[in-house]
């Protein structure tokens, strides 16, 4: 998978979250956030909130452009390094990643967030406890 496949994956587990419980990455009028590659030979990682603000994801510290919790930013991380690097990042930046318990969104609805994201390559294995 390259790298505009793995934006493409990223966003569609970022919709699948703005789609269900509480509906974070989205916003009233239907708008999501997401990632996108800009630049022509050397393409750059951007994140845009759902109401298209950029924020610097390359930088650890939240960006106070960020329109969500610290949670959601340690999300953000992980999805930035599966895009840069490919490799499986859920939970590396501390919070547990998508198989965490403090979500608030129902069970049947994590598991189909988590079902996508091993569906587009996000996640290679269930959580161990």
């Amino acid at each position: 998978m390259d790298k505009q496949e793995r934006v493409e994956a990223v966003n569609q587990i970022i919709q699948a979250i703005g789609d269900r419980g509480r509906g974070f990455f989205s916003d009233q009028n239907g708008n999501y956030a997401r990632f996108v590659l800009v630049g022509d030979k050397r393409k750059f990682l951007h994140f845009l909130n759902a109401d298209g603000s950029y924020v610097n994801p390359y930088d650890l510290r939240r960006d106070r452009h960020f329109k969500h919790g610290g949670t959601l930013w340690a999300l953000v991380q992980d999805f930035k390094d599966f895009i840069l690097t490919g490799s499986y990042t859920n939970g590396k930046h501390g919070y547990g990643g998508l198989f965490a318990s403090g979500w608030g969104y129902p069970d049947n609805e994590m598991d189909e967030i988590i079902k996508l994201a091993r569906e587009v390559g996000f996640l290679r294995q269930a959580a161990t406890v």
